[in-house]
């Protein structure tokens, strides 16, 4: 799960920051509908989410409470206020006034948390469920495998009026704010519901939002999906009054598509004409960092990885520079948190991370490394040719066999890496961002109980830095306690960094204005036709 962009252009990437008024009047007349080449989505549920094109319909139907500016900051947009008590623990969120969902229903409180609800109770298996779990009440809701939910509601959320609901957590939580920022936490109209708490079937495939577009036409999946402006959405009225979401399974098959006139703006230019991209669209195209982090982990519970200097030699063996060159621009990574994300620092790998043949050679026999390594990588995805240049220069820098294994399934790959299965050997994996904070990166990769922890890291002082930082007074006390988290992976590499992601869009001569945002999306709410 990682995404990066190149940077021949200095881009200014946009995000409505002046969300302080309701949207009102008509939806602005252009030329005919901006028509935007994406891959083809899933489902549209915001809780439920599994794929960056889903994201990025779902980003155009939902306003969340808070988003995110040009320095990774939260600021309101469906919320007036969210302010938490002395201790961080417990959140009081009011609401905008006059917003509304685009079937005309006022959004509440109530809104908000019988979505929070849906998506935190264990048997409806939503995607997102993970991110409730600081709420009160959520153990109850999602007991051990084997045993029956004895709640169906958070006992930590609570509306006060119709404006006005509170979050209670089980700790203190200085980033909670950022947190909001998340699709997980979109609310969801009445018109979702075949019953409390029982969500209508159809509803993920067209959903009613309160957000700057909403649904006029979706047809079946892969079908284009026709956006109109929705004027009681938090913000300004987008320039593009209407929108046209064209899947494609092909990303190559949209990019000749926007060059042959037959597609406004590209969400993704495919990798293999990231190098032309200049060239072929005369400089009409955003590059901007995406929350993705490419690297190899490691299974630190393996007897002959086990030693960081084994892990060193293997991370100073590889040419970064030559592994991202001619991928579009891909960034070399030298650090574990993707520089967009506030509080991440540059060369926090430090030498471990700088190509050193001679010095891993040597690091490498001090500490017996083994004579073969394996590097497992799933085949759904652009990774077997880096993956294999990775093995290259391995076997060259360290005088060790090495093989490039493919692996269909990553689940089923991940399942067995949970039991500890050795054969597996140096993992490819990919991390993105659920919320602008060095905690998403840190806590599921690296935490003794991370989600993520697939090379089996376990470092006391590592936990208790994190635990200190989610009962930090502010989130700047909360970043310096994470940079020191992050010294201590440098330490230890239990993974080895590799690239950081960008992404990067293309548009037509018919665009004056394309902006990508935080999360890697085009933003529809700056998007301006000629």
């Amino acid at each position: 799960m990682t995404r990066v962009r190149l940077g021949l252009l200095s881009v200014v990437v946009l995000t409505a920051t002046t969300a302080g008024l309701i949207a009102c009047g008509d939806p602005p007349e252009s030329a005919g509908p901006v028509r935007i080449g994406i891959g083809t989505p899933g489902e549209l549920l915001p809780t439920n989410l599994n794929d960056p094109d889903s994201a990025q319909v779902v980003s155009a139907l939902f306003a969340p409470l808070v988003d995110l500016d040009r320095q990774g900051r939260p600021y309101e947009v469906a919320a007036a206020s969210v302010v938490p008590d002395e201790s961080n623990r417990v959140w009081t969120v009011t609401l905008r006034e006059g917003m509304s969902f685009h079937d005309g229903e006022p959004v509440t409180a109530e809104s908000f948390v019988d979505a929070w609800n849906y998506a935190a109770y264990q048997p409806n298996r939503q995607r997102a469920n993970h991110l409730f779990a600081r709420i009160e009440g959520y153990a109850a809701m999602n007991p051990p495998p084997g045993a029956t939910p004895t709640a169906q509601r958070l006992s930590g959320l609570a509306v006060v009026n119709e404006r006005v609901f509170t979050i209670t957590l089980t700790e203190p939580f200085a980033h909670f704010r950022a947190m909001l920022s998340a699709p997980a936490f979109y609310p969801l109209p009445a018109a979702a519901y075949a019953s409390p708490g029982v969500l209508r079937e159809e509803f993920p495939r067209a959903p009613i939002g309160n957000g700057p577009y909403r649904i006029v036409a979706a047809g079946e999946p892969g079908d284009p999906i026709r956006l109109r402006a929705h004027p009681g959405h938090p913000g300004p009225g987008p320039a593009a009054g209407e929108v046209v979401l064209v899947p494609y399974r092909d990303l190559s098959a949209a990019y000749e598509d926007l060059l042959a006139g037959e597609l406004d703006v590209v969400g993704q230019v495919p990798a293999d004409r990231l190098d032309t991209v200049a060239r072929d669209l005369d400089g009409r195209y955003v590059r901007h960092p995406a929350p993705v982090f490419q690297f190899l982990a490691i299974p630190t519970y393996q007897s002959d990885l086990a030693d960081p200097r084994v892990r060193r030699a293997i991370s100073m063996a590889i040419d970064r520079e030559r592994v991202s060159a001619g991928r579009g621009g891909q960034l070399p990574a030298r650090a574990f948190v993707p520089p967009l994300v506030p509080g991440a620092r540059d060369g926090t790998c430090g030498d471990a991370c700088e190509l050193d043949p001679d010095t891993a050679r040597r690091l490498y026999a001090e500490a017996g490394g083994p004579d073969r390594l394996t590097i497992t990588y799933n085949t759904a995805g652009d990774h077997r040719e880096w993956v294999e240049a990775i093995c290259d220069q391995l076997a060259a820098h360290l005088q060790v066999g090495c093989t490039a294994a493919p692996e269909h399934s990553l689940p089923d790959l991940l399942a067995r890496v949970h039991y500890d299965q050795a054969e597996v050997g140096l993992l490819r994996l990919g991390w993105a961002m659920d919320y602008p904070s060095m905690e998403s990166y840190l806590g599921p990769v690296y935490s003794t109980t991370g989600s993520a922890n697939y090379s089996g890291y376990r470092n006391a002082e590592f936990d208790a830095l994190l635990a200190t930082a989610a009962n930090a007074g502010s989130p700047e006390e909360a970043i310096a306690l994470y940079q020191r988290a992050e010294d201590l992976l440098a330490e230890d590499l239990p993974v080895i960094p590799i690239r950081f992601e960008q992404r990067t869009a293309g548009y037509s001569e018919r665009m004056a204005q394309v902006a990508l945002t935080r999360w890697g999306h085009v933003d529809l709410t700056t998007l301006e036709p000629r």
